[in-house]
Protein backbone atom coordinates (compact mmCIF):
# COMPACT_ATOMS: atom_id res chain seq x y z
CA UNK A 1 0.00 0.00 0.00
CA UNK A 2 1.31 3.23 -0.73
CA UNK A 3 1.56 6.21 1.45
CA UNK A 4 1.79 10.25 -0.61
CA UNK A 5 4.27 12.93 1.40
CA UNK A 6 4.29 16.82 0.86
CA UNK A 7 8.28 17.52 0.99
CA UNK A 8 10.26 20.62 -0.18
CA UNK A 9 13.40 19.83 -1.88
CA UNK A 10 16.13 21.78 -2.91
CA UNK A 11 16.07 22.51 -6.61
CA UNK A 12 18.55 21.04 -7.77
CA UNK A 13 17.85 17.74 -6.21
CA UNK A 14 14.87 18.35 -7.61
CA UNK A 15 16.22 18.53 -10.96
CA UNK A 16 18.00 15.99 -10.80
CA UNK A 17 15.81 13.87 -9.76
CA UNK A 18 13.45 14.69 -12.26
CA UNK A 19 16.55 13.73 -14.56
CA UNK A 20 17.18 10.45 -13.23
CA UNK A 21 13.47 9.41 -13.33
CA UNK A 22 13.18 10.51 -16.96
CA UNK A 23 16.15 8.50 -17.96
CA UNK A 24 14.99 5.02 -16.31
CA UNK A 25 11.15 5.58 -17.62
CA UNK A 26 10.46 5.57 -13.64
CA UNK A 27 8.06 7.93 -11.52
CA UNK A 28 10.21 10.88 -9.46
CA UNK A 29 8.19 8.60 -6.67
CA UNK A 30 9.64 5.69 -7.96
CA UNK A 31 13.05 7.04 -7.42
CA UNK A 32 12.76 9.35 -4.22
CA UNK A 33 11.25 5.77 -2.68
CA UNK A 34 14.10 3.58 -3.49
CA UNK A 35 16.66 5.77 -2.53
CA UNK A 36 14.95 6.10 1.00
CA UNK A 37 14.73 2.16 1.14
CA UNK A 38 18.41 2.39 0.46
CA UNK A 39 19.41 5.18 3.49
CA UNK A 40 16.91 3.53 6.11
CA UNK A 41 18.55 0.03 5.30
CA UNK A 42 22.06 1.46 5.86
CA UNK A 43 20.67 3.95 8.62
CA UNK A 44 18.26 1.08 10.44
CA UNK A 45 17.04 3.01 13.62
CA UNK A 46 17.32 -0.14 16.01
CA UNK A 47 21.09 -0.62 14.40
CA UNK A 48 23.43 -1.65 17.46
CA UNK A 49 26.15 1.17 18.14
CA UNK A 50 29.44 -0.33 17.83
CA UNK A 51 33.16 0.37 19.04
CA UNK A 52 34.79 -0.09 22.31
CA UNK A 53 32.45 2.27 24.25
CA UNK A 54 28.88 0.53 22.64
CA UNK A 55 30.43 -3.01 23.29
CA UNK A 56 31.27 -2.05 27.30
CA UNK A 57 28.96 0.48 28.04
CA UNK A 58 32.08 2.69 29.33
CA UNK A 59 33.32 0.15 31.98
CA UNK A 60 36.88 -0.80 31.85
CA UNK A 61 37.30 -4.77 33.36
CA UNK A 62 40.56 -4.13 35.77
CA UNK A 63 42.11 -6.13 37.91
CA UNK A 64 43.15 -4.93 41.29
CA UNK A 65 46.72 -4.12 40.38
CA UNK A 66 46.10 -2.60 37.30
CA UNK A 67 43.14 -0.47 39.15
CA UNK A 68 45.69 1.14 41.01
CA UNK A 69 48.46 1.51 38.40
CA UNK A 70 45.61 3.75 36.90
CA UNK A 71 45.23 5.41 40.16
CA UNK A 72 48.66 6.01 40.06
CA UNK A 73 48.79 7.46 36.45
CA UNK A 74 45.59 9.30 37.04
CA UNK A 75 44.96 9.93 40.90
CA UNK A 76 41.84 12.44 39.63
CA UNK A 77 40.30 8.98 37.47
CA UNK A 78 37.68 8.80 40.91
CA UNK A 79 36.80 12.63 40.52
CA UNK A 80 35.25 12.77 37.06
Amino acid sequence: MSKSVLAELDAAIFERIARESERQGRTPGDVLGEAAERYLARNPKDAKPTGAVARTWGSMPLDQENFRELLEVEPDFLDA
